[in-house]
């Protein structure tokens, strides 16, 4: 069994789907890697060794941020946007949409929810 920080792969499961799990790489990374190793579209996780995974997981820890690393990055870039009091850092502080959409007829779940938590 294969695990990438904490996350147990399935056998029997394309490789490029498995990949796709790892927080940070969608299937387009994903395929890239693969194809960078020289693995198939249809290439399994039970057909997967230790070297075709210990090289595809230093490729991603070398090009791409992934699980901790990049959530710790969101989370700076949202703080920063709440401390510089950007527009951006208030509208994601009041839970509104940031990028330009409607409120008056869209957006009514969202104003649902936030009401019923005060």
């Amino acid at each position: 069994m294969f695990v990438f920080k904490d996350l147990a792969f399935r056998f029997k499961t394309n490789l490029r789907f498995e990949l796709a799990r790892i927080y940070g790489i969608g299937y387009q990374r994903a395929s890239k890697i693969a194809d960078l190793i020289g693995l198939s579209n249809y290439f399994t996780m039970d057909n997967m060794n230790y070297f075709f995974f210990e090289v595809s997981s230093i490729l991603f820890k070398l090009y791409y941020f992934t699980d901790d690393r990049l959530r710790f990055l969101i989370k700076q870039q949202l703080k920063r946007f709440f401390e510089i009091k950007s527009v951006k850092g208030l509208r994601l502080s009041r839970r509104l949409p940031v990028r330009g959409q409607r409120t008056h007829s869209n957006s009514k779940q969202n104003k649902y929810h936030i009401k019923n938590e005060i």
